[in-house]
């Protein structure tokens, strides 16, 4: 397998990442989770457990375009020079938005557990 191989099933693991975060946490939650919380943390918005769909498919939607873009660089020649920091930065990417996905699926446990609700 070569090294762009590698990267690009690096790149997508990531970015699956928060949908299989989401499908374990689904089930965890309860029917009605908070979607949105103030400053203070004071709940503003209730939704459906299944709203936190809504954030892996919004880091698929990114990801892809940054895929799309990363490979119309490829193919003007971008990687032809510094292409160590061309694969870097196309990871850099995926991984900080795949973290970025994860910690915004938390959010309704953060929200419910400084309420003083605990998730089992």
């Amino acid at each position: 397998m070569t090294s762009k191989k590698i990267v690009k099933t690096i790149y997508w693991t990531l970015a699956l990442m928060p949908l299989l975060v989401a499908l374990v946490l689904v089930w965890l939650l309860p029917e009605t989770i908070p979607v949105h919380a103030d400053s203070s943390w004071q709940i503003t918005r209730y939704g459906s457990r299944f709203e936190i769909f809504l954030i892996p498919a919004a880091v698929l939607l990114i990801l892809t375009v940054f895929k799309f873009f990363f490979d119309l660089l490829e193919r003007g020649g971008a990687t032809s020079k510094g292409s160590r920091l061309f694969y870097s930065l196309y990871l850099l990417a995926g991984a900080a938005f795949s973290t970025l996905g994860i910690i915004g699926e938390f959010l309704p446990v953060f929200i419910l557990a400084k309420q003083g609700i605990l998730i089992p």
